[in-house]
């Protein structure tokens, strides 16, 4: 049978069941290649998650996707600012994202918007210096809550410089490194300062949009909080407010 239509009737197999792990998809695919080895396997699962088809919730397993992937809209100044630092800076590790990308997730829709770019710590102030000279942003070395309030939302254009923390989960669209949606997420929930204005309701609404809209990979959500110092307190707060959408997926990430 064509691997297209073998994909079909994985969907149509498994639609129905909230999660089915490695074993249980591996035993369907042997029905169609009885000879199936399992580094062939492997290639299998990883064609389905290519695809979309299927998402993995944690290790082993994997649920059938009726959701897209978080993939921002790129503005022009988002691309003009990383080209800037690539030119200068010869394609550092560096993540850029702007807080309209968050209108998309949040109840209220904020007019006052600035962009995010976090570099490595021994670069943060050169980078600062030179974003300065540039004239393409306004930017704010390690801003508090209140010079954000004061200064960095009356700019029309702005742009806050953080540190970026290691193995940090990036993606690149258009070639341009920005902060995936498990990070994205950790973030504002981790960093209440930079963030203030998406804290309470608001950040509950915006994590149970990203849940209900978007594919979400637990474990690296998970693994990044633990990286910020959070994971207890994140498993805590999705437990207690999202439990009816995530269901018992947290339980296995110690």
């Amino acid at each position: 049978m064509r691997k297209a239509k073998v994909d079909i009737e994985i969907k149509n197999h498994f639609i129905k069941q909230d999660f089915f792990n490695r074993e249980e998809l591996y035993k369907f695919y042997l029905k169609y290649e009885p000879d199936l080895n399992e580094r062939t396997f492997g290639w299998r699962v990883f064609d389905l998650k290519k695809k979309n088809i299927i998402i993995s919730i944690k290790r082993g397993v994997y649920k059938i996707s009726d959701k897209e992937y978080f993939n921002p809209p790129i503005d022009s100044k988002t691309k003009k600012l990383s080209n800037y630092i690539n030119k200068n800076f010869f394609d550092p590790d560096y993540i850029i994202w702007t807080s309209s990308w968050l209108n998309d997730l949040s109840l209220h829709i904020s007019f006052k918007n600035f962009h995010i770019i976090e570099v490595p710590y021994n670069l943060k102030d050169i980078v600062f210096e030179k974003l300065k000279e540039s004239g393409i942003v306004k930017p704010f070395l390690l801003p508090d809550e209140s010079m954000i309030q004061k200064y960095v939302l009356d700019e029309e254009d702005s742009a806050v410089i953080k540190t970026l923390i290691t193995r940090s989960p990036v993606k690149r669209i258009k070639k341009i490194k920005i902060p995936t949606l498990e990070k994205l997420l950790v973030d504002l929930y981790s960093d209440t300062k930079t963030f203030y204005m998406y804290q309470g309701y608001e950040l509950k609404e915006i994590f149970r949009n990203a849940i209900q809209r978007y594919v979400i990979n637990w474990s690296k959500l998970i693994n990044y909080s633990k990286r910020r110092g959070q994971g207890n307190e994140i498993k805590k707060y999705l437990s207690e407010n999202f439990m009816d959408l995530t269901g018992d997926i947290l339980n296995d990430h110690r």
